[in-house]
């Protein structure tokens, strides 16, 4: 996985990759956490986005063969993300 900048800042951890399935773990610390100790939305945002494109890709990032991009994407923020750890399925 070729983890460089924004997704190597998240410290990502992608516990499962096959074609059609992903899980993917991001420690939650202080740089994560809005005002209110709580994940940031634009985190939760991104972990869910990056566990799609995963998912869609099985994982495979060699852009020779298949390209995955988000074309559009809305959240609905159900209650607070809280723990040390977030956890997309895809």
């Amino acid at each position: 996985m070729p983890d460089v900048g924004f997704r190597k800042w998240l410290n990502l951890d992608y516990a499962v990759m096959r074609p059609g399935h992903a899980v993917v773990k991001m420690p939650l610390g202080p740089d994560t956490r809005n005002v209110r100790d709580v994940a940031h939305g634009g985190i939760v945002a991104s972990l869910i986005d990056i566990a799609m494109g995963t998912a869609a890709s099985g994982g495979n990032y060699d852009t020779r063969i298949k390209t995955v991009v988000t074309l559009e994407m809305k959240v609905n923020f159900l209650a607070p993300a809280r723990g040390d750890m977030l956890i997309a399925t895809a």
